[in-house]
């Protein structure tokens, strides 16, 4: 025998309803979630001493010749980060300059001892819960020679931990490159 099952169904219709503002709800923050971020550039600086005495006869002058902007870092499912090169060359100088101002070196628009910056290559690799920033530093000196540093740091996939991960490989690689005979030969010369 056939049941009336009317009154079961009208519940279920009632039911839905009734959550369908929730779900919705739920629904639209999962599209507002699916947006590209674009990483905060605030310059994480090298502590004062960890780098040794760096020293420059002339006064500093650090450039940023970067010619590229934004490019896509990384990115799965419903996020991504973007980055401006220009921008991360420009926080690259600004770490540079704290930590030769803290060794007592002269930083002057237009002096003898030119340091050139660009961001060549930036980007992460991202699991399922960890990425990994990689930033690669170029410089070349007032005498043509031309270095590469690459800084790297490892962080959790949330959108405040890839900005602490992009500035810590920024600090990475300048700390790289302020360590580098070369660039302390060509500084003291």
């Amino acid at each position: 025998m056939l049941k009336d099952r009317s009154g079961e169904s009208r519940k279920c219709k009632r039911m839905f309803l009734k959550f369908h503002h929730l779900l919705l709800t739920i629904g639209v923050i999962f599209l507002l979630s699916a947006c590209a971020h674009k990483p905060g550039n605030a310059p994480y600086f090298i502590e004062k001493g960890s780098l040794g005495q760096i020293v420059s006869a002339q006064p500093v002058d650090l450039i940023n010749v970067q010619t590229t902007n934004e490019v896509k870092l990384c990115g799965a499912g419903i996020h991504s980060w973007n980055a401006d090169l220009n921008s991360i060359a420009d926080t690259a100088i600004e770490v540079m300059k704290d930590a030769l101002e803290k060794s007592k070196v002269r930083i002057e628009k237009e002096g003898k001892k030119k340091l050139r910056l660009s961001i060549p290559q930036c980007g992460c690799n991202q699991g399922l819960a960890s990425l990994t920033v990689t930033v690669t530093l170029q410089i070349e000196t007032g005498s043509g020679m031309k270095k590469t540093f690459e800084g790297t740091q490892n962080g959790m996939v949330f959108t405040y931990q890839f900005d602490w991960a992009l500035n810590s490989a920024i600090k990475d690689a300048v700390f790289k490159a302020l360590k580098d005979p070369d660039i302390n030969a060509y500084l003291r010369e």
